[in-house]
């Protein structure tokens, strides 16, 4: 099961589950999703008939129902090689994480920074991407019980994106 809430300067813009092998979606802006007149309060399934045959965020849908993979876990060795910069520590969900920083260029010349946290075991706490306005942070928590509830009564969407 996977849970994504997307916030933009702390305004909710789309909310996605995936679970029992069905992806379900609200929110005003929800990623290769053109539906003007649908209500972003209500949850919609999002399938193949939504997203259209050719939606370049089809895939992205479909990797939400795959195993989560461990963290920075397919990195090249080039990746692994680059330098990171030691920024001290902080607190992260309760834990002492050590934080790195990550500097990178896109091959359009973006700069990108990576802020990767990491506990003393050596599990990631969290990770921060900053490319450009966008901003991207992701907390990790291990070993808890989780429960990701099902929307109530999601609705099918109509076709509008083929």
């Amino acid at each position: 099961q996977r849970h994504q809430l997307v916030l933009v300067d702390g305004v909710e813009q789309s909310e996605i589950v995936a679970a029992g092998g069905n992806i379900y979606g609200r929110g005003t802006t929800l990623p290769g999703i053109e539906q003007p007149n649908r209500d972003p309060n209500v949850w919609i399934t999002i399938n193949g008939n939504v997203l259209g045959p050719n939606n370049s965020f089809s895939g992205f849908y479909q990797s939400l129902l795959l195993p989560v993979q461990p963290p920075y876990a397919g990195l090249s060795d080039d990746d692994r090689a680059k330098p990171a910069e030691e920024l001290g520590s902080t607190e992260i969900g309760g834990r002492t994480c050590q934080q790195y920083r990550i500097v990178d260029t896109t091959l359009t010349g973006t700069r990108v920074e990576v802020t990767l946290s990491l506990a003393d075991n050596g599990l990631v706490c969290a990770i921060e991407t900053r490319s450009g306005n966008s901003v991207t942070s992701t907390i990790y928590t291990y070993d808890q019980p989780a429960q990701i509830d099902l929307p109530a009564s999601p609705v099918p969407a109509p076709a509008e994106n083929g």
